[in-house]
């Protein structure tokens, strides 16, 4: 069974933003930190789906300098809203340049969404498509030898939730289409913590899941998104770390820990050094995965 720790960088975005820190500033921190490597967001990327060959290139060879891997590569999408607002067709050839990208930075994972639910949709029509969507994106996986992960934590459609999306990657049965648990589904919630979210804030921070669905998902989970908001005290108050780690423990299939701090987020702890923070989480991590 293997279990490698990786970053993502989203603890570093509003520093990068605002021109603080450069991307090989965050990539000489993350490596500092003792991981595996890290998880390349699309910012750092730059213009998706169709980055500057020559950055992604640069890319790949500083990270390897720096002795990381790169683990997954996440992408911003809305599967469902592309398909039934465009055509499937359209949302497919996305994904296939996101794939093309994937591969030329060496991972051997895509995290994506299958995103919302258009209005005036059912539930099962929206299904029906991506199923479709899913059915042509197998063979462009294989092609690459990319698994492709889709994120399940908060549930802004049936079909982002850890349950629904697990339903969807049952039904083909490819180990090219798996599941990225969130940790944020698990989340229980706390005075003082928001309840909305940046993304969707017409979305509402629904009730903890039982850590019995994460179990279920973790058989087809290479990814798992190990998310922290806040620190205190060497714990972090807001998750059933307990249970979810013993889940990961006692899990059989391998695993790559994607750990994202996101506690700089002005509505949770924007006075805390989040390089200092994400350090914590990573001690988290590993002493949780040994224990």
């Amino acid at each position: 069974m293997e279990r490698k720790l990786s970053l993502n960088p989203w603890w570093a975005e509003g520093e990068f933003l605002q021109r603080r820190l450069t991307f090989p500033q965050i990539i000489e921190a993350i490596a500092a930190m003792g991981v595996d490597g890290l998880d390349m967001n699309d910012i750092y990327v730059g213009d998706s789906p169709n980055p500057e060959p020559q950055t992604v290139r640069t890319i790949k060879k500083q990270c390897a300098a720096a002795g990381l891997e790169i683990m997954s590569c996440w992408y911003y999408t809305d599967l469902a809203g592309a398909a039934l607002l465009y055509s499937p067709e359209r949302a497919v050839s996305h994904i296939a340049r996101l794939l093309a990208v994937t591969e030329m930075l060496g991972s051997k994972y895509l995290v994506i969404s299958n995103g919302n639910l258009p209005r005036g949709v059912t539930v099962e029509e929206a299904r029906s498509v991506l199923l479709k969507v899913y059915e042509s994106l197998i063979p462009l996986a294989e092609d690459h030898d990319i698994a492709i992960g889709f994120h399940a934590g908060r549930a802004s459609s049936p079909f982002t939730s850890p349950a629904g999306t697990l339903s969807l990657v049952q039904e083909l049965g490819s180990p090219y289409l798996t599941v990225t648990p969130d940790f944020e589904a698990w989340r229980r919630p706390a005075p003082g913590m928001p309840v909305r979210y940046t993304d969707n804030p017409n979305l509402v921070q629904g009730e903890a899941l039982s850590v019995d669905v994460f179990r279920q998902v973790l058989p087809h989970a290479p990814v798992v998104h190990a998310k922290f908001l806040e620190i205190t005290d060497g714990d972090e108050p807001n998750y059933p770390l307990d249970d979810l780690f013993a889940a990961l423990n006692d899990s059989t299939a391998a695993h790559n820990i994607c750990i994202e701090y996101e506690g700089w987020i002005p509505e949770i702890h924007p006075e805390r050094d989040p390089a200092a923070e994400t350090k914590k989480c990573v001690d988290i991590v590993r002493h949780r995965l040994n224990a």
